[in-house]
This record gives structure tokens, C-alpha cells and sequence, in this order.
């Protein structure tokens, strides 16, 4: 008789792979069984988020099922978010999805520490060049102005986050393109060194495609669904200091914000 636990039958809640066989005669098929016992140990914590799953080859050994179950049970699992697949280093449990404060401007700095992520930051790009014409338009700037070319990989957890790309006049902040900018907020630098302090910000979000370099980046395939978020940052004087164009994975960003009605002109009828 075997040691292991059939999952179709078993009361515990929180079973290991090594000690679980998948059922042959159960009424639930093969698949959602590993969905099931999947998405309950990554319910209850005993995969945690950002950790790498057993390949596929071996979940087909530790289970007894072919191959074919096991991907069912791993594309039902990621169209659910528990579960996403990278490019490079196979199927990862999901990151819990960021959400920001509604209408609140904040570095992702604060907000990690609010949510209890470890935030890393790794400089991919920094350094000086004349600003384009449209971004010196934008940053109300002269053409030609030299400005801080700066693009960086967030990590929350050890996930890849985001990538963000910025642009910030050196006139206003001279000698920030020296600056040390790894694992720092850039806001904080700001605020500190220049008493520079990120007030508001026009901010857009639409979806997109991760290019290719951004899929490396950010351990997911190519082509896969992303938010790209385009900012301009404002000061206390209301001076433009910033643009930003961001990446994130579509699993694992969510944007909130509140709407609010405007007044009505008296006598205007809403009920039409």
C-alpha cells in the first residue's frame, strides 16, 4: 500500500508534492487536481511568492502524470495569477500585485517599505546627453539643454518590478548625473541634495507588449502583456522635473485611482 496520499480524498489542507499521488479513478479530472493542489499550497504559503516551481519533468515524476496534465494545470494556474511563466528560468510562483494608494504621489521607495517589500534598485543607464526636442517641450527647457539619461531595474522581493526610464534637467539638479543612484530613491536624492520635493504628476497608463530586452529584464516572455505608464513630475513650485516612461508586468502592477463627479449646472437634467 502506498505511503502517499491520494488528493482526491485527502483532509489536509496544506498536503506536500512528495507526499501526494494523483488519483485515476477520482470524478475530477488529472489536471484539476494539480491545479487544486497547486493553487492550495500557494494559497497557504508553503510556495511563496517569486519562488521557482519543480520543472515540468519533475512534476511529472513526483505526481505520476504526463506532461500534457501538467501544463493544463500550470496555464489554468497562471490565467488565474498564481503562477506566471519566465523566459529564462521556467514557471514562478506570482508575486503579490503592488497596488498604489489612490491619488497619492509617492516614491516606490516609501511604498515598499508601507507594503513590506524589500525594494532593490540596479542602474542599468545614467549618464548625460542634450535633451530631445519634444522632452524639452515637455520639461520647458531650452532645446539642446543638457539633461540625465537615467534607466533602472526595480526589484521588489527579488521580482523584477519594473524598469523605469527617466529624464531630469541638469541645470536644475547639476551634478546628478555623478550622483550614486543604485539602490536609492531618486526622489529622496532630490528632496535631499537639490530641496527639490516631487509634488504632483500628469500620469498615463496603457497597455502594452514587453519588447525583448524588457522581457529579459523582467524574467517573462516576449510580447507579454505590460503596462507602460508615462509621467511628468512636478515640484512645490509646479517646475516640470521629471519624465518617466515605466514598465510593468501586467501581473503584477495594479493602478488605482478615484473619479470623482463634477458639479452639475443647475437644471441640468441627468436622467436622459
Amino acid at each position: 500500500m502506498s505511503g502517499r496520499t491520494d488528493v482526491s480524498t485527502s483532509p489536509e489542507l496544506r498536503p506536500t508534492l512528495d507526499s501526494v499521488v494523483i488519483s485515476y479513478d477520482a470524478t475530477e479530472t488529472r489536471w484539476a487536481q494539480v491545479y487544486r493542489l497547486l493553487a492550495e499550497q500557494i494559497t497557504a504559503g508553503v510556495l511563496i511568492p517569486g519562488s521557482r516551481l519543480p520543472a515540468e519533468r519533475d512534476l511529472c515524476q513526483r505526481l505520476g502524470v504526463s506532461r500534457v496534465t501538467i501544463r493544463r494545470a500550470l496555464q489554468e494556474l497562471a490565467t488565474h495569477n498564481y503562477v506566471e511563466r519566465s523566459a529564462t528560468i521556467g514557471w514562478l510562483v506570482a508575486g503579490r500585485r503592488f497596488s498604489e494608494m489612490p491619488n497619492v504621489l509617492q516614491s516606490l521607495s516609501k511604498m515598499a517599505v508601507a507594503h513590506g517589500y524589500t525594494l532593490r534598485t540596479h542602474v542599468l543607464r545614467a549618464g548625460a546627453r542634450r535633451v530631445h526636442l519634444d522632452e524639452a517641450d515637455r520639461l520647458d527647457i531650452a532645446p539642446g539643454t543638457l539633461v540625465l539619461d537615467l534607466r533602472r531595474l526595480r526589484r521588489l522581493d527579488d521580482v523584477p518590478f519594473s524598469v523605469d526610464c527617466s529624464v531630469l534637467p541638469l541645470n536644475r539638479f547639476p551634478g546628478l548625473d555623478r550622483e550614486t543612484l543604485e539602490d536609492c530613491s531618486l526622489y529622496a536624492v532630490l528632496e535631499d541634495r537639490y530641496q527639490s520635493i516631487a509634488t504632483r504628476a500628469d500620469y498615463a497608463v496603457e497597455a502594452g507588449a514587453a519588447s525583448t530586452a524588457e522581457a529579459k529584464l523582467l524574467e517573462m516572455d516576449p510580447a507579454s502583456p505590460v503596462l507602460l505608464a508615462h509621467q511628468i513630475c512636478y515640484d512645490q513650485t509646479g517646475r516640470p522635473i521629471e519624465l518617466a516612461d515605466l514598465v510593468y508586468p501586467a501581473g503584477r502592477y495594479r493602478f488605482r485611482a478615484t473619479l470623482i463627479r463634477p458639479p452639475l449646472a443647475t437644471g441640468v437634467n441627468t436622467h436622459r
